[in-house]
């Protein structure tokens, strides 16, 4: 065979792959989907004319949750058109609502109670024990990363196996784009099954996409949740 052939079969292969049906991701664990801006300075010395996006990632538990098809040979090439199409997540237009749909969510105080989880117990009293070094003065006292690797050095855990989802080409921070991210998560846990659909996002992004949730009717499965490092800042902010 020669080099046009040999090349020619590469590009049956390549549109093999996008063209065998709906893109499937192989979430069939438990999965939680991140998105952030996505940032691409097309001129650094300036700033401007900066290209800015959403992009995902789901993050899959177990690993090796993974349903692997047969791949159907094509024979005809397909047009660069619809190639280009492959992997794109169409916009969906948000509209924003005359009142704020925060205002049905009811804000309720935690409660502790003899019923809860050993692992819970167990939780607040390393909390304490780690607080305990510092009143007592104990040296050298480890930082709190430190203490929770020791404590939890002997525990069994799970990697999750990262996949990357397609970017959403609309700057991050519209309401269009958030609304465009949450209904294609929603989306693939209906399509995998998954009754619940946990949507992670930074402090400025969480605070849009609670609102959209609290206002949409068809987001049903998703659950906002803010980043451990956002939330911590949170509460550091409201102390002070």
């Amino acid at each position: 065979m020669s080099f046009a052939d040999d090349y020619k079969e590469i590009q049956r292969f390549e549109q093999a792959l996008m063209s065998g049906g709906d893109l499937s991701y192989d979430l069939s664990g438990f999965t939680q989907f991140v998105f952030d801006n996505a940032d691409f300075t097309v001129a650094t010395l300036t700033g401007h004319n900066t290209f800015h996006s959403m992009g995902g990632i789901a993050c899959v538990t177990s690993p090796d949750s993974v349903n692997n098809s047969p791949i159907k040979r094509k024979v005809k090439l397909q047009y660069s058109e619809i190639i280009g199409t492959f992997g794109q997540s169409p916009i969906k237009m948000y509209s924003k609502p005359a009142l704020p749909g925060v205002q049905s969510v009811i804000i309720q105080p935690l409660k502790r109670s003899n019923q809860e989880p050993a692992c819970l117990r167990s939780a607040f009293a390393l909390d304490s024990l780690w607080v305990s070094g510092y009143i007592l003065e104990i040296v050298p006292c480890p930082s709190w990363s430190g203490f929770m690797k020791v404590a939890m050095n002997n525990d069994q855990y799970e990697r999750s196996r990262i996949v990357t989802l397609p970017f959403i080409n609309l700057d991050p921070s519209n309401l269009c784009t958030i609304y465009t991210a949450l209904c294609f998560a929603q989306a693939q846990c209906e399509k995998h099954g998954l009754q619940v659909c946990p949507v992670t996002f930074d402090q400025p992004l969480y605070i849009k996409a609670a609102e959209i949730v609290a206002s949409a009717q068809d987001l049903d499965k998703v659950v906002v949740r803010l980043g451990g490092f956002h939330l911590l800042m949170s509460y550091l902010g409201s102390i002070g």
